[in-house]
């Protein structure tokens, strides 16, 4: 149960098994934020909500609207990124910069690819 509660962000002591007044504390907490009674006291209808919060919690970091935040795991992080690629965005991890834009930034031209071909495969003719 301590594991759960850290993973949900109600519990920040150390995992030790032992249903303790920080336990106790971060129970009431999870209990006050889903509209239990918040009484400490881990009964069914406290853990079966702790059970799915947590199952919710392995999918992405979940938030009352829904929103990804830096942390977050599972199919709709996979999701978001896959789009952002399609879209042009660069990889995991780059911030949301467009390729293009990182290549202006570097003074490289648009339209030259990084292995120095040109749009297409073709290449200018180097004059002598």
């Amino acid at each position: 149960m301590q594991t759960k509660l850290k993973k949900l962000g109600f519990y920040n002591a150390s995992i030790d098994g032992d249903y303790g007044d920080t336990t106790v504390a971060a129970v009431k907490a999870f209990q006050k934020k889903y509209n239990l009674t918040a009484d400490g006291v881990a009964g069914s209808e406290t853990l079966k909500k702790l059970d799915s919060a947590y199952k919710n919690a392995d999918s992405n970091t979940s938030t009352d609207d829904d929103s990804l935040r830096k942390g977050a795991t599972g199919t709709a992080v996979k999701t978001l990124q896959t789009n952002l690629k399609k879209l042009g965005f660069y990889g995991v991890c780059r911030r949301f910069v467009r390729r293009d834009d990182r290549k202006r930034r570097q003074g490289i031209p648009e339209k030259i690819r990084s292995d120095g071909g040109r749009r297409g495969g073709q290449r200018d003719a180097q004059e002598d």
